[in-house]
């Protein structure tokens, strides 16, 4: 019975003892934020979802067991159910995202559904996963070990594994939820938002729950920071999902200033609530400037790869960072755009010769030299006297 509750707990769910209970999986109580959000409710699907195993029932003529002992085999039992149906949800997401990218490669446009950010909470959700199952070896070799004093050479109490499993008795519930809310029929979240969605959720009291959700945000954030290197450091952005807050405009206009304002926009509606949208304008800023720098002549090849190898380091620690702080992000946007301004100040003033041009705006345009105009509007005359004498000798003949 002990190897066989160690199987269930491994997320194997079907025969033995335990018999499983088969139905539809109800709808998941979504938290507030949903309804602050002003979304919709995401629809909870799951593969098979009309024969999905609900539960593991203890027969109830089984012998040798009281009240407390088959109230616990039904927790751990639970348990293990939650492991095989968090584990078919992220199984399931998982496809959901490669078809999606396939199709993104294919078609050249996004699906609305999968991306990297759903992507990575599938990595963190098998990872979850993988150390709940390494948690199950760890106990079995416990078990087999006649020495050890925890087990007592075989004779377990069922209260040991209670407590040895009651972290994903917590977490795992909130795991399969989130599972749900991305990768449902309708996806509440998508890019970014799942990004903010775990920034919201990681504020809570409890705190294996705020561990997982950090831990959901800390696999996300390396699809964030992938996304800005890509955008502050090269001034491309990559984004076949359409997950980022900065994107190609639509038209680009052929005057330099008009490309400028409108060659690449700021995607208000994917800016997440921990990046303010000054921060977000200053990292707009930055990937223009890197763009404008790299058709300017001072881009030997040197000075963009030297912005890079001082720069590029301060994103990347903040993915290799055991959790995700939004501050460190806005200090380092702050950091890169002084220095993305100042070369790009010395591509317009030095290189360009900015002072020049706009001392001939001034004389010319803004009769910075009053003679200039005086000779201007002389001449004009001359030139109407000379024109009028033609037309007179013209009607006379």
């Amino acid at each position: 019975m002990l190897h066989e509750l160690l199987v269930v707990l491994s997320g194997c769910v079907d025969g033995g003892v335990l018999r499983p209970v088969r139905g539809r999986p109800p709808p998941a109580d979504l938290d507030s934020d949903a309804d602050a959000d002003g979304g919709d409710r995401a629809e909870v699907t799951e593969e098979d979802n009309d024969d999905v195993v609900l539960d593991l029932e203890v027969p109830a003529d089984f012998p040798f067991l009281d009240a407390s002992d088959r109230a616990a085999l039904a927790r751990l039992a639970r348990t293990g159910v939650l492991v095989h149906r968090t584990g078919a949800a992220a199984a399931a997401l998982r496809r959901r995202c490669l078809s999606a990218a396939t199709t993104a490669r294919v078609v050249g446009a996004d699906t609305g559904s999968g991306g990297s950010y759903a992507l990575c909470v599938c990595g963190a959700a098998e990872a979850v996963l993988e150390e709940q199952r390494a948690l199950v070896v760890h106990i079995e070799t416990k078990v087999l070990d006649p020495l050890d004093p925890d087990t007592g050479g075989g004779r377990v109490p069922v209260a040991f594994l209670v407590q040895a499993f009651a972290k994903y008795e917590r977490t795992l519930p909130a795991l399969l939820q989130f599972l749900n809310e991305v990768g449902g029929a309708r996806p509440k979240y998508h890019g970014l938002q799942i990004l903010d969605a775990l920034a919201r959720k990681r504020v809570t009291g409890d705190v294996e729950l705020k561990q997982l959700y950090e831990r959901l945000l800390q696999a996300c954030s390396a699809v964030l920071v992938r996304q800005l290197v890509s955008w502050m450091m090269h001034g491309v952005v990559v984004d076949p999902f359409r997950e980022f807050f900065v994107a190609a405009a639509d038209g680009t206009g052929s005057g330099a200033a008009t490309k400028w304002d409108s060659a690449y926009v700021l995607v208000e509606p994917m800016l997440p609530r921990f990046i303010p949208e000054k921060v977000a304008r200053k990292v707009l800023f930055v990937g223009k400037a890197v763009a404008a720098i790299k058709q300017s002549k001072r881009n030997n090849g040197r000075v963009l790869e030297d912005f890079a190898a001082r720069n590029q380091p301060v994103l990347t620690a903040m993915a290799r960072g055991r959790v995700f702080q939004p501050l460190d992000l806005e200090v380092a946007v702050d950091r890169i755009k002084k220095d993305a301004a100042a070369i790009l100040w010395d591509v317009v003033v030095v290189d360009e010769d900015l002072p020049r041009h706009l001392e001939a705006c001034r004389n010319y345009f803004l009769l910075g030299r009053g003679d200039f105009f005086a000779l201007f509007v002389d001449e004009c005359e001359t030139l109407k006297r000379t024109l009028g004498l033609q037309l007179l000798s013209i009607s006379e003949n």
